[in-house]
C-alpha cells in the first residue's frame, strides 16, 4: 500500500510559483490559519467540527510540527515543495534530472505561453524542446527512473496554464501510477477537468 504525504502547503498563483509549508498535519494547518482570521464564529465551528472529525479517527491535534519534509526530497522543485520518490543511491535508479535548471525551466514554460499567438516559428521552437524533455522523461521511464516524469509534470501542473494540460494528462498520472500513487492520478485527472473557475462554471451549468 502506497504511503500518503502528511504535509500541508500554501500557494497563492496570483503572486508567485512558490508554496510555503505550514505544517505536518493538514488538521493543524487550518487550525493554525484559522486563529489569525476575522470571522470567529464560522471557524470556531469549523475547528470544532476538525476536531470532532480528528478524534474519531484517532488523528493528533497536537501543534508540534512534524519533521522537514524537505529532508526526503530527492530534487526541488521550482515551487520549492520537491518530490519524494524511491531512489537506490547505488544502483543510482528512481530518479534522474531534467536537462534544466528550475530558473531556466520556468523560463521555457513562460516563453512558451506568452509566444503562443505573437511569434509561431518562436513558439514551434520552445515547444520543440519541451517535447525533446517529455522524450526523455519516456525514456527514463522505461529504465525505472521514475521521478523525472513526475518533475517535469508537476512543474507543467503548477505553472498553472492551461496550454500545458495535455501534457500534464501524459505525463504526471503516469508517473504517479509507476510510483504506486494512484489516487493521485486520479485527483490530477479531475483536477485538470473541473480545477478551473471557467470549467467549475460550465460544469454548474
Amino acid at each position: 500500500m502506497a504511503t500518503f504525504p502528511n504535509y500541508a502547503w500554501s500557494h497563492q498563483r496570483l503572486f508567485s510559483f512558490t508554496h510555503t509549508p505550514r505544517h505536518g498535519r493538514y488538521f493543524i494547518t487550518v487550525k493554525s490559519k484559522g486563529a489569525d482570521q476575522k470571522t470567529k464564529a464560522a471557524l470556531l465551528l469549523l475547528e470544532k467540527d476538525l476536531e470532532a472529525f480528528a478524534t474519531s479517527r484517532k488523528i493528533s491535534m497536537a501543534t508540534a510540527r512534524g519533521s522537514s519534509p524537505k529532508r526526503k526530497t530527492v530534487a526541488t522543485t521550482f515551487n520549492q515543495i520537491g518530490i519524494v520518490v524511491p531512489y537506490d543511491k547505488k544502483m543510482d535508479v528512481g530518479y534522474r534530472p531534467l536537462p534544466l535548471t528550475n530558473r531556466a525551466l520556468h523560463k521555457l514554460l513562460t516563453s512558451i505561453v506568452e509566444s503562443k499567438d505573437v511569434n509561431s516559428k518562436h513558439h514551434d521552437k520552445l515547444c520543440e524542446e519541451l517535447q525533446e524533455m517529455i522524450t526523455f522523461v519516456q525514456f527514463a521511464n522505461d529504465e525505472c527512473d521514475y521521478g523525472m516524469g513526475l518533475e517535469l509534470g508537476l512543474a507543467l501542473f503548477c505553472h498553472g496554464q492551461p496550454l500545458f494540460h495535455s501534457q500534464i494528462d501524459h505525463l504526471l498520472p503516469l508517473a504517479y501510477q509507476l510510483l504506486n500513487r494512484n489516487v493521485f492520478a486520479k485527483i490530477t485527472r479531475l483536477h485538470l477537468r473541473y480545477g478551473t473557475r471557467s470549467k467549475r462554471r460550465s460544469q454548474s451549468k
